[in-house]
């Protein structure tokens, strides 16, 4: 059996601090990217050391389609716009392809504060805000709260190291309890629902957390948090079976939800996206996509080291890389075809959130206070510098970037033009929610902000 170490003596103020580093506050956008918080490193290259994924109990490599080399597209391809989708915000940059994608609209007319609460659960600084039937979550390093409709919080816990996923047609949300395990709870009340036990619990952060009908997927991955122990150097893809929506039974009750199938790669670095029924895992020069049993379907090669991605509707690949001391993004199809390449300015070299992936296929990059938009065929836009560092961003429908930036939230349109959409009495931490209702959802550090139109 490959036995993983783990870590003793937890600190989840230093753990866990790698884990949402730039999601909503600006001072740690300076220091760290939101997928892999280093800035590219220059080392030799080799394509064959693709990094190789295996079985946790015995060690046996994961069987593999042949490898298809990534390799530049023939012809530019210009793809029809993508459908909107719905405006639920359920994790981290939105969805699960993590493209940032709202599914509402800019607001057209003036805000006015609807309503303000307190986050009292916290005692740091909240760095995202989810919201989907509703309810709201805002969660940080230590803690989680649930918000109703109206401000009121029936419901706050601790939280473990890792990320909160909200599942509205389950009336679910889930998230990494402080003992590791993977916990779901109400997201109607917050009440406790059941918990899961994943194959590694201390020293390990959850990455990613999503479900696809019966099958909760978790990507995780070993984090430094004990500075005499040696280097980070696992990660760790889980499918959980369920069983169905009605389901209670946690870990320790007879029937109830285990682990069925995983994927170990001794590497620090795994990151996810997923789209439908398809995981996409980034390593070191390679791409895999799996099914939800983690059965790989595809792996594509190349020579780079992967910084943060995201997927488009057609499961195309956004990838923000390093190379030879460089940094780049691709924009690669399923097929492995490399649609184009985009080597990114000196100094752009710490990223806010994976690329934002607008219906247009339009990309936007947030660096600090920068923002780059890049075009469907991969030439640059336009380049913009905010009057103060931005928290996060999300793409609407109607191809607007908005953005928290200072106390203020903005608009920039397709030619970069800025409007502002309200101004916030003080900064903000965290990336705005565009709600199905019509209402814009941001967070100070010590208030959550209700505006409507």
């Amino acid at each position: 059996m490959l036995v993983l170490p783990t870590r003793s003596s937890l600190s989840f103020a230093l753990a866990a601090g790698l884990l949402l580093c730039c999601a909503g506050d600006p001072t740690r956008a300076q220091k760290a990217s939101a997928d892999r918080p280093k800035a590219p490193v220059k080392k030799k290259r080799n394509v064959k050391m693709s990094t190789p994924l295996s079985r946790y109990r015995d060690e046996v490599r994961v069987a593999l389609p042949p490898e298809t080399p990534i390799t530049p597209a023939p012809k530019p391809v210009i793809a029809p716009r993508a459908t909107a989708e719905p405006g639920n915000v359920v994790m981290q940059f939105v969805n699960a392809a993590r493209n940032s994608r709202s599914g509402v609209n800019a607001p057209s007319d003036p805000l006015t504060i609807r309503w303000r609460a307190a986050l009292s659960a916290f005692n740091q600084p909240p760095l995202v805000l989810l919201a989907a039937a509703d309810r709201i979550v805002a969660y940080g390093e230590l803690s989680w709260q649930l918000f109703q409709a109206d401000g009121a919080s029936p419901a706050h816990a601790a939280i473990g190291m890792g990320a909160v996923t909200l599942d509205p047609d389950w009336n679910l949300f889930y998230f990494p309890d402080k003992f590791g395990r993977v916990a779901a709870n109400q997201l109607s009340d917050g009440a406790p629902a059941f918990s899961l036990l994943p194959r590694q619990t201390k020293g390990f952060a959850r990455r990613l957390l999503t479900r696809f009908e019966n099958s909760l997927l978790a990507v995780s991955y070993e984090v430094a948090i004990d500075a005499h122990a040696a280097d980070p150097e696992y990660s760790i893809a889980e499918s959980f079976d369920l069983i169905g929506p009605e389901n209670r039974k946690s870990w320790l009750d007879a029937g109830g939800p285990a682990v069925v199938q995983d994927a170990v790669s001794k590497s620090a670095v795994m990151l996810p996206a997923m789209r439908k029924d398809s995981l996409v895992l980034a390593l070191d020069n390679v791409i895999y996509t799996l099914d939800p049993r983690l059965e790989v379907r595809s792996v594509l090669t190349g020579e780079f080291q992967p910084l943060a991605f995201s997927l488009d509707e057609a499961r195309r690949i956004y990838l923000l890389l390093g190379d030879r001391g460089k940094m780049y993004l691709w924009r690669i199809s399923p097929a492995g075809e490399r649609l184009y390449s985009l080597a990114l300015p000196p100094g752009f070299d710490v990223v806010a959130s994976p690329p934002i992936v607008g219906y247009d296929h339009t990309v936007y990059l947030v660096s600090g206070r920068f923002i780059l938009s890049v075009a469907e065929d991969g030439k640059l836009n336009w380049s913009r510098e905010a009057s103060t560092a931005i928290a996060g961003a999300v793409v609407t429908p109607d191809n607007r970037l908005i953005v928290s930036e200072g106390a203020n939230v903005v608009s920039w349109n397709a030619k970069g033009e800025r409007t502002l959409l309200h101004a916030f009495p003080e900064p903000l931490v965290t990336a705005p929610v565009l709600t199905k209702e019509g209402d814009l959802l941001v967070a100070s550090r010590t208030t959550l902000y209700c505006a409507s139109r």
